[in-house]
């Protein structure tokens, strides 16, 4: 069974799926149309512009006397004027000014020129590739590295055993011949009825540019140098960001406010918020990632408050096998959705979740609020909704479109510290069997609830594919009270939240 809000007419639960407002939720498709890429500006102390490496290296004087025979050949006829510009051109020269007032006019630098901060050594920045490359394939996430001379490096599914160069064709290639190398060596599927577009991301998990987007003349450039400057890149085939777990006990250090996605950040008060946060990796199969210290004392106790007139027995959404049995027999805890409203405090909660996912706040559901007495507990169960299982269920295959928009992960706020027992449970952490028992804790990854920590879990791969893996628990809370709330980020805008 998967939790989810009640639903009205075609009900996963049996009652309503309204928000704090009482107004019933009818989720929007995601937007699928074509978008223009906010390329970001680059501007250099030279002369204000960069662009993909185009080496005119001036010869030595030795060399004179092969213009002097490429001329006297041309001059015979047995060199083409194309085949006499290229030799001109490898050696240095032009036949006339305007191809150098041309290269001048684009942007195009000489490496002499271009050198100051620019990677020439064709290597690929080590520093940047120990954040994201992985020991193991990752299913769905891609890395490639950007050199001079129209080289890529690839590291398929993130891992250091995947490495391999290719030179490409064109020396000052444009982003489509760039994409259509990505797209076939690293065999990404196009977007489809159950596939989103892949996407390109900085290693900071800051999108550049995606499969759909439009990239027109006056863009080409600054995407080209925005590509070159990154050096390493991040392919998340499902299009949305995934931060690469690397391995076990890896810790970064992650800038909040500093990306917003979807939102620039433009104002003082939001510069002013800035603040740096780690995330360590607890697992990678399934991917669950820890940051202490999220949350404040001030922001737990006022969810608190806010949700405690509010909290009722939970519901569950039930699969095709389950239709008619009570939500009890796997959950026994009490909930309530927080709509953020006009609330400052919840909104901001809101936007330092989509900075620390990297992922729009359109793309979240409303807060859910959890509470758990003494006994109470949720079976094991994951978040996404595999279509499968839900044949009979036209609702939600109608939010899920048949699977091609899903919850992406699960955005976990410990509210309060529990006396014994409360612990999150990842039963089948580290590729280990689906359990047989899902009522009760037994082995495996356990999070013992910290107030203020909050722990992503994600119940996709980065290309979207649900992971049976993610299968979690709440363990029966043996003393204390357990106050907990949860963020489900999908990976498609939705209608829960509009966009700022």
């Amino acid at each position: 069974m998967v939790q989810t809000r009640s639903t009205k007419k075609t009900s996963l639960d049996g009652d309503e799926l309204r928000g704090a407002d009482g107004n019933q939720v009818n989720p929007s498709p995601p937007h699928t149309s074509s978008k223009r890429v906010p390329v970001p500006q680059r501007v250099n102390a030279n002369d204000g512009q960069r662009a993909w490496e185009v080496q005119t290296r001036p010869p030595p004087t030795a060399l004179h006397i092969y213009v002097y025979i490429a001329m006297a050949a041309f001059m015979a006829g047995l060199l083409t004027p194309q085949c006499t510009h290229r030799l001109l051109q490898y050696t240095g020269y032009s036949t006339s000014k305007q191809y150098t007032e041309h290269s001048k006019s684009k942007g195009y630098r000489s490496m002499q020129e271009r050198s100051s901060g620019r990677n020439l050594e064709g290597v690929c920045n080590q520093e940047l590739l120990s954040q994201v490359l992985h020991e193991e394939f990752v299913q769905g996430l891609n890395v490639v590295c950007i050199l001079p001379g129209a080289r890529l490096t690839l590291f398929q599914g993130a891992s250091q055993s995947t490495k391999r160069t290719l030179v490409m064709k064109d020396k000052s290639p444009s982003w489509g011949d760039v994409r259509q190398n990505l797209v076939n060596e690293l065999h990404l599927r196009p977007a489809g009825p159950l596939d989103l577009p892949w996407a390109l991301f900085t290693t900071r998990g800051e999108r550049i540019v995606g499969e759909k987007d439009i990239v027109d003349q006056t863009q080409e450039l600054s995407l080209m140098n925005t590509l070159m400057d990154e050096q390493v890149l991040v392919i998340c085939n499902g299009g949305v960001w995934v931060w690469p777990g690397v391995r076990v006990g890896y810790e970064r250090a992650v800038d909040l406010y500093s990306i917003m996605p979807g939102q620039p950040v433009t104002s003082a008060e939001m510069k002013r918020k800035k603040t740096t946060v780690t995330l360590q990796t607890l697992s990678l199969q399934p991917l669950i990632l820890s940051v202490k210290g999220f949350l404040s004392e001030e922001e737990c106790d006022h969810v608190q408050e806010k949700a405690e007139p509010h909290v009722r027995y939970s519901g569950v959404s039930h699969m095709d096998k389950d239709v008619g049995k009570p939500a009890s027999e796997w959950r026994t805890s009490q909930s309530t959705f927080l709509r953020a409203s006009e609330d400052e405090m919840m909104i901001d909660l809101e936007r330092r979740t989509a900075s620390l996912t990297r992922i729009s706040r359109t793309h979240q559901e409303d807060l859910q609020v959890l509470r758990y007495e003494p006994g109470q507990k949720y079976s094991a169960h994951t978040d996404y909704f595999d279509a499968r299982n839900y044949q009979k269920d036209p609702y939600t295959l109608s939010l899920i479109e048949n699977g091609r928009r899903n919850r992406l992960a699960t955005v976990f706020w410990y509210l309060s510290d529990v006396d014994q027992g409360g612990e999150t449970e990842f039963p089948r952490a580290n590729g280990a069997p689906q359990p047989w028992d899902l009522d009760t804790c037994g082995d495996g990854l356990k999070v013992k609830p910290e107030r203020g920590k909050v722990i992503i879990f994600y119940s996709l791969h980065p290309d979207g594919e649900g992971d049976p893996l993610s299968l979690h628990a709440a363990c029966p809370v043996e003393k204390g009270i357990k106050w907990a709330a949860n963020k489900w980020v999908w990976n498609a805008p939705m209608s829960f939240i509009e966009d700022e």
